[in-house]
This record gives structure tokens, C-alpha cells and sequence, in this order.
């Protein structure tokens, strides 16, 4: 009776496709394996009139191992971008080609460098079957919209008049106006020292930034008293409309732009400072260079790799790197990059669309922090969104609650889903922050999208402090994971007993500023 049965539903489906070209089938399953699940079961459904976005992952990709071999990070940062470049112009030219010819006329479709793919906006069924069955081909992904949970609550503040230290104590003549979370990981205390970020980029990729705000106009590397300049500062990788809502951005802004306010809030939490009272950020002399990867709060695997590429190596966004080497500026590239957004496989990510990307970051010499993920309620295993699935390429960030003094309840706990490795790497404030917004005014968020800033702008202050570690990643990440104030749970997820150090909560523990620096003296 099973077998009747199973037999009856393949003849069911298959009846479904019968209009479709003969070999159709033959081909899309003799290449099963070069397509994600998800990408798969698009080219699966019947009649299927919905063009199909999707991403190719060419079969040939740039080694990068000697990367290592370089000692500053600009010769490592030239080196990658070169490797890349060279391979994805020439490798690419027959499947361009290819593409170029579809005689529907209206197929959209971007080069990538940053790893050799394209991204195909949408295409057919039938295309990306023939797509797939190509040689060069290695890998077909599916390219969903993704809808952000880009922070977990809201609280509206207008003034500045009730920060506190976070210690129950009433802040002194120095610490008035600074938020609670940076005087809980100690920044401030370097700031005395002269080290506030200077000489350091910091790359924001998010819903984008109101540049003009007063907290953060000035750390905008695109300012100065004459005028601004967004040529090599900023970049919009949303094209065309991606969301549901409409954007009041409008599409390929040529000058940052925030239709969310979730990136302004990032922003000012890494450098915000408005010069009179207002201290929000924790690297108040870094320069911010910004890309929007989100159209009103949703992005695609796809907007997210173009803004790492545009941070590899800043380029005018009204060209194509892949035309000319010299449109690329390396030497402009970000130092670290502060992403708190996330890809989760419940829509429509795999586990590894952008993991050749984070590999090319890691290999130029940038420091990745990414956010954990607001799924914690769930409990253990929920960090489960790209980037922060990808540990051993990107510094992940938890959640911790001044306040309480203790793991905020939303924050997204290890082990990873991608390799059951512990996470995250430590936690930084994220409850209640309170930081810029749209309007040039200020509120308070929740999330470990707030968390991840904080270890951005604690990076910077690292960085500013010993420049000659620019490029070393695993030095500076290893400086914050071995200071961080330890915290131990009785959580248990994964293998943590009560006393283990990391451990799948709290990681490494809190960070704290004064000991990562005395760790790099």
C-alpha cells in the first residue's frame, strides 16, 4: 500500500509538468547537487510565472592563502582585491555572455569580484536549469528577501538628562552625558588616555544613515566644512525595490540615506558624538563610511555581499568595478566593519551564500563584528542567521543588560547551527541604548544589533591605539575575547557545564576596553 502510494504521488506531481520542455527534468535533477534546497524547490514548483532571483557561484574561486604573507594590512587589502579581480573578469566572460544574449531582453543580473558569482535578479525557471548545467557553474543559491528582526524593542527618549553609569551611582562631572554602555566596558577611560578612534574607518552596512545628523555628521569620512563627498563613502546595493513597503530613500541614492532608522542608531553607537554633551558612541574621532543593504528593513544575501565588497575596496557606485581595476580604491577600505543584521535559513538563506565573501574580508586584514541574533527566548542553539553562523570568520556579539546585570533575554544563544561551534565570542551592552535616530534626535533601542556597535567602536579605539595591528584580525579579536570580564551560566546549552569559560551565553564574557588595550601595550 506504501509503495501504491508514494508511486501515485510521483505520478501526481510529475503530471503537474507536463508542459515543460522535454529534458526539463532530466537535467534540473542530473544537477541536484549544485543547487541549494530552497533554489531546488523554486525550480520544482509548477507553472511557475514568478522570475526567480538568484546567485552563481562560479566553479573557479581565487586563492587567497598568501594573503598571510603580507605584514600591513593595506598590502594584504591590495593583494586580495587584485587576486579577485583578475580571476572574476576573465572567468566570467562566457557566462556573461551567456546571459547577455537571453533574447527576453529584460534580464537583470550584477558581476561580483569580492567572490567570482553573479547574481541573476530574475530569471526563469528554465534559465537557471541551463544555468546550473553549466561547467563553470559550482554552486546555484537562492536569493530571498529577507525581512530584518533589526531590533527587538523600542523605547521613545527625547533627552539626554537621564543617563546613568549603569552602577547605581550618580555619574560624575566627566561622565555627564555618556551612555551607560560605554561607561560599563570602560571606552571613556581610554578616550583620557587621547585614544578616541582617530586615524580609523569603521564600514556601517544597514538600513543606511542620516549623515547629517549632528551626532555623527562629522565622523562621516565624506564631511568636511567645505561641502561632502560620497564618491568613496558611500554606496546604496539597493537597486530596485526589494520590500514590500515603500522606501523614502527611493533606490540607488547617490547620498546616504537611512528609510529605516535602525543604521543611524548603529552608527552613532560606534562614533556618535555631537560635540556638546551628547557622548553616544564609543570611538568618537573614527570616520564612518556607509553602504544600505535593506530597503525599509529587508535585504538579500545579494545587497549584503555588495556592501562588503564596496567596503573591500570603495568604488564611485555609478560605475561597475568589473570594468575598470582603477575604479577600485583599496586603499580607501574600511579597517573594521560593523554588520548587525542577519540571513536565517527559515527565509530562504542556506548556511554559506556569503562565506567566500567574509573569507575575502578576513583575508584583506578587516575586522568583521556581526550581531548574534535576537532569538534567544527560543534558548540554546539559536544563532542561526548568517554572518554569525560563520564563527570562525566573523567576531559575534551577545547581548548583555547593564541594568540587570546579566544576558539579555532575547539575546541569541551557541552553539552555531552552521558547526556547532560555541558562541558568542563575548556580549556588550544592548539593552536600552540610547543613540541617534532620523530627525536628529535620539531613542533607546534593545537588540544585539546594539550589542555588536559597541565592539565595532571598541575596535577602533584598539586600532587607533596600535595602528601597526591593522590587518590583524585574529590579534585584536584574541586581545577582546582574552580580557573580557568572565561570566559563567547555568544555562547549559551545548556542552557548557556551570563553569565553563567560553561558554554558548555569554562567550568570553563582557568586554571591557582598559584590558584589551593594556593586553596590546
Amino acid at each position: 500500500m506504501m509503495r501504491l502510494l508514494v508511486i501515485t504521488l510521483l505520478t501526481l506531481s510529475f503530471s503537474a509538468y507536463a508542459d515543460q520542455p522535454t529534458g526539463y527534468y532530466h537535467s534540473l535533477f542530473a544537477n541536484q547537487h549544485k543547487m541549494t534546497a530552497h533554489i531546488f524547490g523554486k525550480l520544482l514548483e509548477p507553472d511557475q510565472t514568478e522570475k526567480i532571483p538568484a546567485i552563481i557561484v562560479m566553479k573557479n574561486q581565487a586563492d587567497l592563502s598568501k594573503a598571510t604573507e603580507f605584514t600591513t594590512k593595506s598590502e594584504k587589502n591590495a593583494y586580495v582585491v587584485k587576486e579577485l579581480w583578475d580571476l572574476a573578469k576573465t572567468d566570467q566572460e562566457d557566462i556573461v555572455n551567456f546571459l547577455s544574449s537571453q533574447d527576453t531582453g529584460d534580464l537583470k543580473f550584477r558581476r561580483f569580484y569580492i567572490f567570482n558569482g553573479i547574481a541573476v535578479y530574475n530569471a526563469s525557471q528554465s534559465l537557471l536549469n541551463e544555468i546550473a548545467a553549466r561547467d563553470d557553474v559550482k554552486k546555484l543559491y537562492f536569493n530571498p528577501t529577507v525581512r530584518n528582526d533589526v531590533r527587538e524593542e523600542v523605547a521613545e527618549l527625547n533627552l539626554l538628562s537621564d543617563f546613568s553609569s549603569g552602577k547605581n551611582k550618580k555619574p560624575t562631572q566627566s561622565e555627564e552625558g555618556i551612555t551607560p554602555g560605554i561607561i560599563r566596558t570602560k571606552a571613556h577611560e581610554l578616550w583620557k588616555l587621547g585614544i578616541k578612534g582617530q586615524g580609523v574607518v569603521v564600514g556601517i552596512q544597514d538600513t543606511g544613515i542620516e549623515y547629517d545628523h549632528p551626532a555623527i555628521v562629522k565622523k562621516y569620512r565624506g564631511y568636511s566644512e567645505e561641502g561632502f563627498d560620497h564618491s568613496l563613502n558611500w554606496h546604496d546595493s539597493i537597486k530596485f525595490k526589494v520590500s514590500s513597503s515603500t522606501s523614502r530613500c527611493g533606490y540607488d541614492s547617490k547620498f546616504p540615506c537611512d528609510d529605516n532608522g535602525h543604521g543611524t542608531h548603529v552608527t552613532g553607537t560606534v562614533t556618535g558624538d555631537d560635540e556638546n554633551g551628547k557622548r553616544i558612541g564609543m570611538a568618537p574621532d573614527t570616520k564612518w563610511i556607509g553602504c544600505r543593504n535593506m530597503d525599509a528593513g529587508d535585504g538579500t544575501p545579494a545587497s549584503y555581499i555588495e556592501c562588503y565588497e564596496f567596503f573591500l575596496a570603495p568604488y564611485d557606485q555609478s560605475v561597475d568595478p568589473l570594468e575598470d581595476f582603477d575604479n577600485l580604491h583599496p586603499e580607501m577600505s574600511a579597517d573594521v566593519i560593523s554588520n548587525s543584521w542577519g540571513c536565517p535559513r527559515s527565509e530562504g538563506c542556506d548556511k554559506d551564500e556569503i562565506l567566500l565573501s567574509v573569507e575575502a574580508i578576513k583575508a584583506a586584514g578587516i575586522v568583521n563584528v556581526v550581531s548574534a541574533g535576537n532569538e534567544g527566548r527560543a534558548g540554546c542553539g539559536t544563532i542561526g542567521a548568517q554572518p554569525a553562523t560563520l564563527s570562525h570568520l566573523s567576531f559575534t556579539v551577545g547581548a548583555y543588560d547593564v541594568n540587570r546585570r546579566g544576558i539579555a533575554s532575547f539575546s541569541s544563544r551557541g552553539p552555531s547551527v552552521y558547526d556547532q561551534s560555541k558562541g558568542p565570542d563575548v556580549v556588550a551592552p544592548g539593552v536600552s541604548v540610547l543613540s541617534s535616530v532620523p530627525g536628529g534626535g535620539y531613542s533607546a533601542f534593545s537588540g544585539t544589533s546594539m550589542a555588536g556597535p559597541h565592539v565595532a567602536g571598541l575596535v577602533s579605539l584598539l586600532l587607533s591605539a596600535r595602528p601597526d595591528l591593522k590587518g590583524e584580525v585574529d590579534t585584536i579579536e584574541n586581545a577582546i575575547r582574552n580580557t573580557a570580564e568572565q561570566m559563567t551560566t547555568t544555562q547549559g546549552c551545548g556542552d557548557d557545564s556551570s563553569r565553563s569559560i567560553p561558554n554558548n551565553t555569554f562567550g568570553h564574557g563582557m568586554i571591557d576596553a582598559v584590558q584589551a588595550y593594556e593586553k596590546l601595550k
